[in-house]
C-alpha cells in the first residue's frame, strides 16, 4: 500500500510540475488534461522515482545525497526524451529541465522518506 501511496503522489508531483513550472511549453491547452502524453509522460517518470529508493536500497548503502544526485540525474535524462518523444509538453530551456528535475527531485523523496519512514497501521 505505500508503494501505491508514492507512485500516485509522485505523479502527481510529475504533472504539476510540468504544467506549473517555466521553460515547459504545453501543447495543448484545455481545462482538463489530456490523457494522451502528457499523463503517461507522468506516469513514467512519477514510477521511475518511486523505484530509486528501494532499487538503490537494495544495491548498496545508499545516503540521501546519492539517492538524490542518482534521482536528479534520472529525471534530466527523462525529461531530456520530451523533445525527442511526441508527449504533451515540450522543454523550452535548460533551465525548464534544471527546475522541473530539481522540484520533481525534492519532492518525490521528501515522499518517499515519508511515507517509506512512516508506520504502518
Amino acid at each position: 500500500m505505500t508503494y501505491l501511496k508514492s507512485l500516485i503522489v509522485n505523479i502527481l508531483i510529475v504533472f504539476f510540475a510540468c504544467y506549473t513550472l517555466p521553460g515547459i511549453e504545453v501543447m495543448k491547452h484545455t481545462k482538463f488534461p489530456s490523457v494522451e502524453g502528457d499523463l503517461f509522460f507522468a506516469i513514467v517518470l512519477g514510477g521511475l522515482n518511486t523505484l530509486i529508493y528501494p532499487i538503490l536500497k537494495m544495491f548498496t548503502s545508499a545516503h540521501y545525497l546519492k539517492i538524490a544526485i542518482v534521482c536528479v540525474i534520472v529525471n534530466f535524462t527523462t525529461l531530456a526524451w520530451i523533445n525527442i518523444l511526441p508527449v504533451g509538453f515540450k522543454m523550452i530551456s535548460f533551465g525548464g529541465y534544471f527546475w522541473v528535475a530539481v522540484v520533481v527531485t525534492v519532492f518525490s523523496l521528501f515522499t518517499n522518506f515519508y511515507i517509506k519512514s512512516k508506520p504502518s497501521k
